[in-house]
């Protein structure tokens, strides 16, 4: 152990730490942190970033026994502190992630004075440019080399009288000595202007570990999530400081967009950003792009916010090609949604020629776009209820045949990246995914085009904050179709209504069954005659005409299907409109023929949880299932998203503090759900490695991992 010991303030870096104790005890930095090569080779591994950022555990076991100190307020002093933010991996490529590092270090001239040439854990941070003591942009070059400081492990001298390594000495007379840089100077940012606000905006963020922002719909997302999106924005506004629409150029003011008023014309780049370019970025000019860039993520709530800004409708396509293109998770679902969003075309058709026959316009898309949280099918019958039909605005002829059908299918639309031809399935459809396109491109562009999205839009709102209690995807799974009723039952309901059994009462009373079961509105008889024909016309006057005792005998017989199959839900269920207030009620009214089996949500068990996955086929509908609200999924997706790039299943367990049999489990079950493998089983080459289907799955769960882990009451594992 040293002799001679100081306190390790509360924001002081390692580094500095280290320099101060050398300095203190007259002996290097590495007789305290272990020599990097040598007999102790395992240390400091990576030797091209500093001690602060790329400490291993073996290392601080080490500078503990040499201090004193106990291990984990030595790892309080590196940036494993910012471990629940994403900002400890630095090892990270910086397009992508929260963008936790560049090369080197920025630093405030006044406080290393008045901190006794002591650097501040916070500097090492990318996001943080300001000195909050001082009001001052931080200082990242050595004003007698002009290097870059703390870009390597090799320790900086506290002195000029100091030991100072011989490589440092041959790139700086000074060995950029901590004295010398706290003699620069610094440029003074006013406490009014953006670039301060917008500072303050990241400390707070950072403390509090998220924050509601405008392009979430004030939903609150984890500082993870809202730096990730950050670092994209930022990347794409420090080239716009240098290209315009592709051609370089420097902006003919110093400070464009008024954001800081101190920055001179020498304080931007002349070159081109690429691979290595955001590493040669100055503070000045990262904190310019880091304005421009959280400017937009807390004023912009929608695509039109962004007109009239810096991202001009070029770089927005760039930037949603560039997202189609990567293979990394860049970005959430709330900045893919902001920046996807499209003027939207006028309602109404247009004439398509002087026949007067008209031609829809295409708008199946702005349902994507309408909102970030999606509603799961199983929430949605096959055909929608009567009161939504019956209160639904006016709308044209050929539209209102489709309605009943098109309704569900551009509710479970919203939010989410659609597959057509599977949503027709599951609503029991024979169309294709051109139909379905087809069919709500009529639905959204007509005459009263506006006023049926806005419709649906609050419909959609109240199914999210009040979804009925049944789950129709089962029923639709256990009922595909009227005749899996079965006839068992169809003699007492023919004595119940007082006919004959025929082959035609079978047909109507077994479909008229199977719609209560699967929550199509008998009386809705549009759709209906698209599939079945005329019999549809009978159908509804069978229904109309129905005894009050054969409605009884019916329900009956549905409650004894649904008790075969232990389903503890209500028969049927309709939302209630009121039309005094324009509102949908909190609650609908729920036709109740089944008793309390003591088991309220059954959603959630096994059976249902496997019926899900085998609907789900592939990476975005498995993960849209989780997002419905299906807690067991959600909880082993982000414990996949977690431990995706462990190198072992026993890595894995041990990060979740679980056995390793359980791991494999869990990895089992997204393989059965997705129809193959999330990793490959030939590790003879070297560790597991992400199969493509598991790496769509890792980036979708990337995008929505905040809206996952609140579904699972999930928190993510703390470092070792």
């Amino acid at each position: 152990m040293i002799p001679i010991q100081a306190d390790l303030l509360h924001d002081e870096s390692l580094d500095s730490w280290i320099e101060l104790l050398a300095d203190l005890n007259g002996c290097r930095p590495r007789h305290i942190t272990g020599h990097i090569t040598g007999h102790n080779d395992t240390i400091n591994k990576d030797k091209a970033l500093p001690l602060t950022r790329a400490v291993d555990d073996p290392s601080l076991l080490y500078i503990s026994e040499c201090t004193g100190v106990d291990p984990d307020r030595l790892a309080e002093a590196t940036l494993r502190r910012y471990k629940p933010v994403g900002l400890a991996n630095v090892t990270r490529d910086s397009s992508t992630g929260p963008w936790s590092q560049v090369r080197g270090t920025g630093y405030c001239p006044t406080c290393l004075i008045d901190d006794d040439l002591r650097w501040k854990l916070p500097w090492h941070l990318r996001w943080i440019n300001i000195c909050e003591k001082h009001h001052t942009v931080l200082r990242d070059n050595c004003p007698a080399c002009g290097s870059r400081a703390r870009d390597t492990r090799t320790h900086h001298p506290r002195t000029t009288g100091s030991h100072i390594s011989a490589w440092r000495l041959r790139r700086c007379s000074h060995g950029c000595a901590t004295e010398i840089l706290a003699q620069n100077t610094a440029h003074t940012v006013e406490i009014h202007s953006a670039a301060y606000e917008t500072h303050s905006w990241l400390t707070r963020i950072l403390h509090t570990n998220g924050a509601s922002c405008a392009y979430t719909g004030d939903e609150f997302l984890s500082a993870e999530s809202i730096l990730t999106d950050a670092s994209l924005l930022t990347r794409h506004a420090l080239n716009a400081m240098t290209y315009v629409d592709g051609v370089g150029s420097i902006p003919d003011s110093p400070d464009p967009g008024a954001w800081t008023q101190q920055l001179s014309q020498s304080d931007f780049v002349s070159t081109p950003m690429g691979r290595s370019g955001v590493s040669e970025v100055t503070t000045p000019q990262f904190l310019i792009a880091q304005t421009a860039a959280i400017g937009i993520l807390t004023t912009a709530s929608s695509g039109r916010d962004l007109l009239d800004t810096w991202l001009s409708p070029s770089r927005i396509t760039h930037i949603i090609d560039h997202l189609r293109r990567t293979n990394h998770a860049t970005c959430t679902v709330h900045l893919e949604r902001l920046l996807s969003w499209r003027r939207p075309p006028q309602t109404g058709t247009v004439l398509s020629d002087r026949l007067g026959r008209r031609r829809p316009q295409h708008s199946a898309k702005a349902l994507t776009n309408a909102t970030t949280r999606s509603i799961d099918a199983m929430n949605l019958p096959s055909c929608i209820w009567r009161q939504v039909r019956d209160n639904a605005p006016e709308l044209p002829d050929r539209v209102t045949r489709l309605f009943p059908l098109t309704a569900p299918i551009a509710l479970a639309s919203m939010g989410r990246k659609p597959d057509y031809k599977r949503l027709a399935l599951e609503f029991s459809l024979d169309y294709n995914a051109d139909e379905i396109r087809y069919a709500l491109n009529h639905l959204i562009s007509n005459e009263h085009g506006t006023e049926v999205f806005n419709y649906l839009q609050n419909l959609h709102a109240h199914l999210l904050s009040c979804p009925p209690p049944i789950d129709y995807r089962r029923r639709r799974h256990l009922f595909p179709a009227p005749s899996d009723i079965g006839r068992n039952h169809t003699r007492l309901l023919a004595r119940a209504a007082n006919t004959y059994l025929t082959t035609a009462f079978t047909w109507k009373i077994q479909r008229y069954i199977w719609q209560l079961l699967t929550g199509s509105d008998p009386l809705v008889t549009y759709g209906a005659a698209l599939l079945h024909g005329p019999a549809a016309y009978s159908y509804r006057k069978f229904v109309l005409t129905m005894p009050v005792d054969l409605q009884d005998k019916s329900g009956e017989v549905a409650q004894r299907l649904l008790l075969k199959h232990r389903i503890g839900e209500p028969v049927s269920y309709t939302p209630q409109f009121t039309i005094k207030t324009d509102t949908w009620a909190d609650r609908g009214r729920e036709e109740r023929y089944l008793p309390d089996i003591g088991r309220s949500d059954l959603r959630r068990t096994s059976l249902s949880l496997t019926l899900a996955a085998s609907a789900a086929g592939d990476p975005e509908e498995l993960v849209h299932l989780a997002l419905a609200g299906e807690k067991i999924a959600a909880l082993r997706l982000c414990r996949f998203a977690d431990s995706a790039h462990c190198k072992l299943d026993g890595d894995a367990a041990a990060m979740f503090g679980v056995r390793p049999t359980q791991v494999h489990r869990e990895y089992t079950y997204l393989a059965k759900a997705l129809g193959t493998d999330v990793f490959t089983r030939d590790t003879s080459h070297g560790p597991r490695q992400l199969t493509p289907t598991g790496s769509s799955l890792y980036h979708l769960v990337r995008a929505n991992i905040d809206r996952l882990r609140q579904i699972a009451s999930y928190e993510p594992p703390r470092p070792t």
